[in-house]
């Protein structure tokens, strides 16, 4: 395998692995939201809209710190990559 060839599976790699962690950050965001909402029972019209609130402020904030992370960590594998291509010799754009 050339060196091209691992930078091109690095790149894709670091891609799918940054869907899997957007797919289960928005599943886990669902699941805090549902958790103090429909899952025990909660409506607007009898239940403590602030303890809701709270949940669903948080389970944002806990999503978007992910999407944050998995995008800086693909960036860096694709650095990564990008480097080990160039210290192989090949320079023609990445």
């Amino acid at each position: 395998m050339s060196a091209r060839d691992t930078f091109n599976a690095s790149v894709k790699s670091a891609g799918q692995t940054q869907v899997a962690t957007v797919i289960t950050a928005e599943t886990t965001k669902q699941e805090a939201i549902n958790a103090s909402g429909v899952n025990v029972g909660y409506n607007l019209q009898t239940g403590n809209y602030a303890n809701f609130a709270a949940a669903v402020k948080n389970a944002n904030a806990a999503k978007y710190a992910s999407l944050l992370a998995a995008e800086h960590a693909k960036q860096v594998a694709i650095n990564i990559a990008r480097d080990t291509l160039r210290d192989s010799g090949d320079k023609a754009p990445s």
